[in-house]
């Protein structure tokens, strides 16, 4: 997409995977309003903006459990997650299998 806002939200997504920022933030930080923002999301990636952060966040610990020696404690708070339980079940929706299983 071309969509500035959308562009801009998505950057600042990508910078901020640690400390997840709030749909007003990242509206604020687009120059749109939340509803605006999540109807961007919406129309141009299927999915609202939060839940886009979220499999954003998911896809980037996917990867630093392939690829660091990390544990999987220090992986969920890598990418914002507030535990590893809450990180292990929203992984374990996400991609069907525990955090664990790609070890």
């Amino acid at each position: 997409t071309r969509n500035a806002a959308l562009l801009n939200a998505v950057e600042a997504m990508e910078a901020h995977v640690a400390e997840p920022l709030t749909l007003s933030a990242l509206a604020r930080l687009a120059d749109v309003s939340p509803r605006h923002l999540n109807r961007l999301f919406h129309e141009n990636l299927g999915r609202p903006a939060m839940r886009y952060y979220r499999d954003l966040r998911l896809e980037k610990a996917k990867s630093l459990l392939r690829n660091a020696p990390l544990s999987i404690t220090e992986i969920a708070l890598a990418t914002g997650f507030a535990s590893s339980a809450h990180f292990s079940r929203a992984f374990s929706q996400a991609f069907g299998l525990p955090p664990s299983a790609l070890r």
